[in-house]
């Protein structure tokens, strides 16, 4: 979380210490005097740069009793921005007498006093009599596991107050397949109702069958001819295939797919216009026909939907200003919020969370986040920023997703230090973006541009899915990140995302005819490969809409009486892998890589589902951390050695 940035070796008796630290909220500077350590008092934060926090110490010889040479033990106690504390022990060299330097010309027996010159070949030294070191540090920080299940997983310090460790315990597997057999005989049972001039019916022993009757006589077929493919339209209302079915050519296109909401899966919906970004536009009958609801000053840059309350907030921006204002969509009403003026503004997103509104603006790339106070706004925080992206468009409940009621829909990305994209959110609480998520290994990566492919959605809590893509091949990824990053999976896939629920979204490839949906860990399951003859542009819960206008709505039936999916057993592995996070399957064919449990510092290999495995490698240390690219077929792997010192 920080450091000492100075002093850095020597304490003088009148120091200016200086901390320097991310997402901290509180440092306080102690002495130790040989038997427990002394608060000197607590650190000043910065006005400027809130990172760093600073301290003079004013009598650092009379505090400690020291003597120049003596080693002072002195500690910061550091509060982050989410409540925890963690020390910092740093070992510094006292030097409370004055330097006595010196200067030697020559080789040191000349004497230059009584008309000897010197020349500039002539060596000068100087020395300052002063011994230079580095002092010492070590840390205790504290991050408690307090969301775990205890019958899975152990937590343990070491009496050194300086280490931890978590322990998995290995789940109980067992057999789910039934181990009893049960008898229906059928008796007096019957077809349920149906039509017998639309449909054959017929129940023999357990099995039913059901058809439609044909039309169309089909004559039989040759006996040498097999079709086993082919394409279907369903054009009427017998709903006997699940997919999208065209509507209407809609006379409205949204401007993107996050500028246009669909109500209450009724038929309704609202756009912004794509030909005129300053109108709001609404349909009650799935684009047969719309209405326009708001004519605006400025360009409509953002909205927010809140679901339970039923009101879309609006933010407007054409550079200079921006102006916020919510409709109530039960009677379409408008009630203006304000407006705030500026030179540059790029409106992110405007927001309300517990009875207060927000407003994100990105100003030459420092991200200004606004408060209304209820009659002007007022700047809450301001960052410096990378990038920012969107995140959803819906209010759920008592928050937007993200596991907490006092973070704000919205998201940045930073690069400041080792070439790694961070993932930002806002917290109200604190007034300040915290970070979420560390990538590692994605230094040349950005949010697109394109506001389709901006989106960030969360499952399973506090993980997620977003896309980003590469500055040097341009090309777009979508990746998972799962633990704050640590748990990072990538796909070389040119998708656009939405968000259809708390915890839910949908995808739709910007080039290829696909639709997907995600599942709860965020892997992408192609949902429809839909017939369509343009590019999809915008999406909601159960509506595409392409380029050239066409509307279609997602039509779901069921027509398959009898489906399962099951694990079977296949055999006990001579290789178990250290855990879920260290093995890899690299195919649909029985193909996977696994860091032995027995022995961390071997690599496996079994292309035969488990039942024989090949040693790969063996390492000098313990692999502890791999990444996964499937899309290049690499696995970059992390070797690492715990050194007690």
């Amino acid at each position: 979380y920080g450091q000492l940035i100075s002093p850095i070796d020597y304490l003088t008796n009148i120091s200016d210490l200086i901390f320097v630290a991310d997402d901290v909220s509180e440092v306080e500077f102690y002495y130790h005097d040989g038997q427990d350590y002394v608060k000197v008092g607590d650190m000043s934060k910065d006005p400027i740069y809130a990172k760093l926090f600073n301290i003079t110490w004013i009598d650092a010889s009379g505090d400690t009793e020291a003597s120049s040479g003596d080693v002072i033990r002195i500690m910061f106690n550091i509060t982050n921005v989410l409540g925890y504390n963690g020390e910092y022990e740093y070992y510094i060299i006292a030097d409370f007498d004055s330097p006595t330097p010196t200067i030697t010309v020559g080789g040191g027996t000349e004497n230059y006093e009584d008309g000897m010159i010197a020349d500039p070949s002539t060596p000068i030294s100087f020395n300052s009599n002063e011994i230079k070191t580095f002092g010492s540090r070590h840390y205790s920080w504290e991050d408690y596991f307090n969301l775990f299940d205890s019958s899975y997983m152990s937590h343990n310090y070491y009496p050194d107050d300086y280490s931890s460790a978590w322990t998995m315990n290995p789940l109980n597997m067992f057999n789910i397949f039934p181990t009893s057999t049960t008898t229906e005989l059928w008796d007096n049972w019957s077809p349920p109702n149906y039509d017998p001039t639309q449909n054959t019916v017929s129940f023999n022993n357990g099995d039913f069958n059901s058809q439609v009757i044909p039309t169309i006589d089909i004559p039989e077929q040759p006996i040498d001819f097999d079709l086993t493919e082919g394409t279907s339209d369903w054009a009427g209302n017998l709903g006997t295939s699940s997919g999208y079915n065209f509507i209407i050519t809609s006379s409205i296109k949204p401007e993107n797919t996050h500028l246009w909401w669909e109500i209450d899966n009724s038929g309704v919906i609202y756009a912004v216009d794509s030909t005129d970004n300053r109108n709001l536009y609404k349909t009650t009958d799935k684009g047969n026909s719309w209405s326009l609801v708001a004519s605006r000053i400025k360009d409509i840059k953002s909205g927010s939907y809140d679901v339970d309350d039923g009101l879309i907030y609006f933010g407007d921006c054409d550079g200079s200003q921006f102006t916020a204002w919510y409709l109530d969509i039960a009677s379409d009403s408008i009630t203006e919020v304000g407006s705030n003026s500026g030179t540059n503004l790029e409106l992110n997103s405007v927001w309300e969370v517990a009875g207060d509104i927000y407003a994100t603006v990105m100003v030459d790339s420092i991200v200004y986040t606004y408060l209304w106070s209820g009659s002007s706004w007022t700047v809450d925080n301001t960052e410096p920023g990378y990038n920012m992206g969107i995140m959803t468009m819906a209010y759920w409940g008592s928050f937007y997703g993200l596991g907490s009621d006092n973070l704000l829909p919205t998201w940045t990305v930073r690069d400041p230090i080792f070439s790694n994209v961070y993932i930002y959110f806002y917290s109200t609480e604190y007034s300040s973006f915290v970070i979420a998520h560390n990538l590692l290994g994605t230094g040349e990566m950005d949010i697109p541009s394109d506001k389709n492919r901006s989106k960030l959605i969360p499952f399973g809590g506090r993980d997620y899915v977003f896309i980003l893509q590469n500055t040097t091949d341009q090309k777009y990824y979508y990746y998972i990140s799962k633990l704050q990053g640590e748990d990072l999976s990538r796909y070389e896939m040119n998708i656009s995302l939405i968000q259809n629920g708390p915890t839910t979204g949908k995808a739709f490839h910007v080039s290829e005819y696909e639709v997907y949906s995600t599942d709860s860990e965020g892997e992408l399951i192609l949902q429809d490969t839909p017939n369509l003859d343009a590019p999809i542009i915008a999406m909601t819960e159960n509506y595409i809409m392409t380029s050239n206008g066409k509307l279609y709505e997602y039509v779901e039936s069921y027509t398959t009486f009898d489906s399962s999916a099951v694990y079977n057993l296949i055999g006990t592995s001579a290789i178990k892998p250290e855990n879920t996070h260290l093995w890899w399957e690299t195919d649909n064919l029985g193909t996977i890589y696994a860091v032995d449990s027995t022995d961390n510092r071997n690599l496996y290999k079994t292309t035969n589902k488990g039942s024989t495995w090949n040693l790969i490698t063996t390492r000098t240390k313990n692999i502890a951390r791999a990444y996964p690219d499937l899309t290049n077929g690499v696995i970059y792997f992390i070797d690492c050695e715990y050194d007690e010192s």
